[in-house]
C-alpha cells in the first residue's frame, strides 16, 4: 500500500460546476532541498500567473506554511496577482473547499497538492523532491508531474488549458486513482485494527 494517509479526506464526488477559468497556485521554500532553485520556480510561476491573467483567468495563490509566505508574495507580485494570496495553515477543510471550486491547481508543496487532488480538482505537481512524483505515481497522475529544475510556464499552461477544456474527464480520471488507493488503504487499516483488537 502506497500513497498518503491524507487520502482519507478525499471528496466522494467530483465538482461538475467549478468556477470557469480559475487557477490555484502554490509554491514555497524547501530550505535548499529542491531540484534547481527556488528562484527559478518563483520566476516560472510568476510567468504562469501572467499568462493566465492575460487569458482572462482568475488566479489565487495558496500558502500552507508560514515560511512560504515570503516567496509566495514575491511570485504573486511579479505575476501581477499579489492581492490574491490565501494563507491557510491549519484548516484542511477550508483549503479543500476553496480549491474544489477551481478549474485547476498547480502546486509545489506536497500536501498542498495532495489536498488539491483530494478535492478532485485537476492538479499539477511541481516535483521538488522524489516524494512528489511518488505520490502522483501512486494515483496514476505521473504525467501531471514536472521537476522544478526543468518545467516551463508554457508547458504547464498547455496542460491547464487541457484540464479546462476537458474538466469532467480530468476530474473523473483523478477520482479513479484517488478512490482506488483510498479503498486499499481503508481495507488495510481495517485489517491492522482487527489484528490489534483481537490478537
Amino acid at each position: 500500500i502506497v500513497g498518503d494517509p491524507v487520502l482519507t479526506f478525499a471528496a466522494d464526488h467530483v465538482n461538475r460546476s467549478p468556477v470557469p477559468r480559475t487557477l490555484g497556485l502554490n509554491i514555497g521554500t524547501a530550505d535548499g532541498r529542491i531540484w534547481g532553485s527556488e528562484d527559478r520556480v518563483c520566476e516560472e510561476m510568476a510567468k504562469l500567473a501572467k499568462t493566465a491573467t492575460k487569458a482572462g483567468w482568475s488566479v489565487k495563490w495558496f500558502a500552507v506554511w508560514p515560511k512560504d509566505l515570503e516567496i509566495t508574495r514575491k511570485a504573486a507580485s511579479a505575476g501581477g496577482s499579489g492581492h490574491e494570496i490565501c494563507p491557510i495553515f491549519r484548516n484542511h477543510r477550508k483549503f479543500m473547499a476553496q480549491v474544489r471550486s477551481l478549474t485547476a491547481f498547480v502546486g509545489m508543496k506536497l500536501h498542498a497538492t495532495i489536498l488539491a487532488t483530494c478535492a478532485l480538482t485537476p492538479a499539477i505537481m511541481l516535483e521538488y523532491q522524489p516524494k512528489c512524483r511518488d505520490y502522483m505515481k501512486s494515483i496514476d497522475r505521473e504525467e501531471a508531474t514536472f521537476r522544478t529544475d526543468a518545467f516551463k510556464a508554457d508547458e504547464i499552461w498547455d496542460l491547464i488549458c487541457l484540464f479546462n477544456n476537458h474538466h469532467a474527464d480530468a476530474s473523473l480520471a483523478l477520482s479513479k486513482g484517488i478512490h482506488s488507493l483510498r479503498k486499499k488503504q481503508k481495507e488495510f487499516a481495517s485489517k491492522i485494527t482487527a489484528s490489534i483488537l483481537y490478537y
